[in-house]
């Protein structure tokens, strides 16, 4: 096991007591820049920056304390090592006890940068699809199975004359219509808006039958 822990990809490091280096293994040390054991520093050391950065190692050494799991994921703005470019980390803890000795905590740390930077890619991508579809020169409109008009993007809102009623959007979800319910009697929504758009069309010379 330690032969597989000492080759992998994952930085893991062992400490007890107040933070006492008890292992590393080649990936953290390279994860810290550290060219020798001497050099090596602790976990609760090594990641430091802003409130959000401290709280969250804060989070992970309690669990550590409470024989708890932790997972964290942090943003350093120029990464370990200070290369100048922003890096995500993930970071793990857990508690260790160990036959004949004092209890110690693992700390493992692994480079994710990529994966949050697909992440965002495809954020941005499906963001750009979104605010294409809300300002596509063509209407769209989305019905639940009650009839409710559950989506109406700003082109088909302007041609009806009437903008939609939109919840506060959330990041990368089209804006949706507050769902009421209709007291007794009152118009359908969604007949109300497929007969002006019906009576657009009309007017406009367009036929949707």
């Amino acid at each position: 096991t330690k032969a597989i822990v000492d080759h992998a990809d994952m930085g893991v490091i062992v400490t007890e007591g107040e933070g006492r280096i008890v292992y590393a293994n080649e990936a953290y040390m390279a994860l810290s820049g550290a060219s020798s054991e001497a050099d090596l520093k602790p976990a609760e050391r090594l990641f430091s920056g802003g409130a959000d950065v401290s709280e969250a190692i804060y989070r992970l050494a309690t669990s550590a304390r409470e024989g708890r799991l932790g997972t964290e994921e942090i943003r350093l703005p120029q990464g370990l090592g200070g290369h100048g470019q922003p890096a995500w980390y993930r970071i793990k803890v857990s508690h260790l006890e160990r036959a004949g000795a004092k209890p110690a905590t693992l700390w493992s740390v692994l480079d994710i940068t990529r994966e949050r930077e697909g992440q965002e890619n495809v954020f941005q991508e499906l963001q750009s699809a979104i605010d294409f579809l809300d300002h596509a020169p063509a209407g769209f409109m989305s019905l639940d199975a009650a009839g409710e008009i559950s989506y109406l993007n700003a082109t088909l809102a302007g041609w009806l004359q009437s903008a939609p009623a939109t919840a506060p959007a959330s990041a990368g979800r089209p804006r949706r219509c507050r769902r009421r319910h209709r007291p007794a009697g009152a118009p359908d929504p969604a007949s109300t808006a497929r007969q002006a758009l019906g009576e657009r069309a009309r007017a406009t010379g367009l036929d949707l039958e």
